[in-house]
């Protein structure tokens, strides 16, 4: 057993043995996985600001070296040499001229006073918006640049309440391309638009007045803001004219209803008051046709003008005939407030109420009521005055009346004495603002609608006719007869609106009660101021009442 046990054991014996070496290096071994968070991944893109690339373009010169260097000193030496010498030419014919008479070159001008130039007009557009409902255009007015004509629509035969939806349309005409029957802006109204104007400085801001007695203002972003339709505080009746005022550096809408108000309103508290107004009650001077003093409450106003050259002086024409000189002006609203009691004012609502104390007291019960400390003019208006005391009497003068409705009232741009007025009755007169009676008196022969001045010449007046005529009169050529009579139409429609572009005298336009727009291109002969003709319409301005009206044979 022993034997069998080391049988292999010996010197010579083979013995084998395994390695382990790699069993001890190799360790454990084992599987495993990890994950990290997931990274935020975002997309961006970016633009560049819009560029537009322009370029311009000489008139190549042949022939003629180009040469960028700037001139050095030795140039502007002989610039300086030559300034001295012509100097001393130019003031030795400047002496010669100081013993020249004042007069020298009055035979030239009277010779080429007559030119034998005709006075035509040619039609330069004919326009229609054919997409408006079928009423007659109301009123016309230019924007301030004398680019952009817009027509105002309305019924002028209601029997009641307006239940018409209108528009006001406009067409830029300096436009490359114009379609004569679409309009590039169209104003959407809900009921009639009586009369128009636009901004004398903003072109794109118009004003219209509406026969519910509001007022509304567009702007070029199509925003409108209107006024209130309010017993106190606005009209009750449809708005027969507007007119921009400046007044204590700042621009104010005038407007003039059948109410018999005037009342003055401001963009910058978005129409909703007015501040400042006054009343067209009958007078002493003048109370209406067959109307006894005080019987009637007020006069129904018709048509207003103001003054370029005097500040609040208007000239305001009523349904009976009436032409009436008035002052309307606001309170400066820079002005500081005023202690008055135990309340405090603002200036502009001070200035509503200092013509009646009777007003002012009511205003202050009010604002005891409502625990108030400061007036301003919401106020004034929030306490629901009399409308009866709140605006005072406009009327300071009174001029030869009409017997019919005056249609307009047209201050002349050039002269600050004188303005034009047109009425049914048929007769256009020319007044002195500081004389009674009239200094002209124009019978075009039927009923005349609307009559402007021309913005540069002094003497030329429009006036547009019952019969669809539209008859240019040259006060300085004839105080009778027109110097040139247009028609219109083809269908004697009658006129509704005449007005000239802005300071073009070659452009005017005029509407009738079809709808359509006829603009004429004048000659230069009614455009082109005349030689004496603004010294003749200087001595009518200054006149005198009884002195007789200078003429120029």
């Amino acid at each position: 057993m022993a034997s069998e046990l080391f049988a292999g054991s010996g010197p010579c014996a083979e013995q084998t043995i395994t390695s382990t070496w790699r069993d001890l290096k190799r360790g454990q071994q084992h599987d495993a996985s990890c994950q990290t968070n997931a990274f935020p991944t975002g997309d961006r893109e970016g633009q560049s600001v819009d560029r537009v690339d322009l370029a311009t373009q000489t008139e190549r010169v042949v022939g003629a070296a180009c040469s960028t260097s700037v001139p050095g000193a030795a140039d502007a030496s002989r610039l300086v040499k030559f300034v001295r010498y012509a100097s001393r030419l130019v003031d030795d014919e400047l002496e010669k001229g100081l013993d020249l008479p004042a007069d020298l070159f009055d035979d030239l001008a009277d010779l080429s006073r007559d030119t034998g130039e005709a006075t035509t007009a040619e039609v330069a557009y004919l326009l229609r918006d054919a997409s408006s409902p079928p009423l007659p255009i109301t009123c016309i007015t230019w924007n301030a640049s004398g680019h952009v004509v817009a027509c105002a629509f309305g019924a002028v035969n209601h029997a009641g309440w307006c239940r018409h939806t209108s528009r006001v349309s406009t067409w830029n005409l300096a436009k490359v391309s114009i379609d004569p029957s679409r309009p590039d802006r169209i104003l959407p109204l809900d009921c009639c638009a009586c009369t128009a104007a636009f901004h004398p400085e903003h072109p794109s801001l118009l004003a219209v007045g509406l026969f519910t007695g509001q007022i509304t203002l567009h702007d070029a972003e199509d925003n409108m803001t209107k006024s209130p339709v309010d017993e106190i505080a606005g009209h009750r009746e449809p708005i027969t004219g507007l007119a921009w005022v400046r007044q204590r550096q700042s621009w104010h809408l005038a407007s003039v209803s059948g109410d018999g108000r005037v009342l003055l309103w401001t963009m910058e508290n978005g129409l909703a008051f007015p501040v400042a107004g006054a009343r067209l009650v009958p007078t002493a001077m003048y109370h209406g046709h067959g109307i006894l003093p005080n019987k009637a409450p007020v006069l129904g106003g018709a048509a207003l003008a103001f003054c370029p050259f005097i500040e609040g002086l208007s000239v305001v024409g009523t349904e009976c005939g009436g032409v009436l000189r008035c002052v309307l002006t606001c309170a400066d609203r820079r002005r500081p407030d005023v202690r008055e009691g135990s309340f405090t004012w603002a200036a502009h609502a001070l200035a509503l109420v200092a013509s009646n104390f009777d007003v002012k007291r009511h205003v202050e019960r009010d604002a005891v009521l409502r625990g108030l400390k400061r007036i301003g003019a919401d106020d004034v208006f929030q306490s629901r005055p009399p409308a009866s005391k709140l605006f005072p009497s406009a009327c300071s003068l009174a001029y030869e009346p009409h017997i019919g409705p005056v249609n307009s009232v047209a201050f002349s741009p050039l002269h600050r004495n004188l303005f034009v007025t047109c009425s049914s009755d048929g007769y256009v007169r020319v007044y002195n603002s500081m004389r009674m009676a009239p200094l002209v008196v124009l019978q075009p022969g039927q009923r005349s609608t609307d009559a402007k001045w021309s913005p540069t010449r002094s003497l030329v007046v429009a006036v547009g006719d019952a019969t669809g005529v539209v008859h240019v009169y040259d006060l300085q050529a004839s105080l009778h007869s027109a110097c040139m009579s247009i028609s219109a139409n083809t269908t004697s429609a009658e006129i509704t609106s005449v007005a000239f572009s802005g300071s073009d005298g070659r452009t005017l336009a005029c509407a009738d009660t079809t709808g359509c727009i006829v603009v004429w291109a004048l000659s230069a002969r009614l455009a082109v101021p005349q030689p004496h003709e603004y010294e003749l319409a200087e001595q009518w301005a200054n006149v005198e009442h009884d002195e007789h009206l200078p003429t120029v044979a």
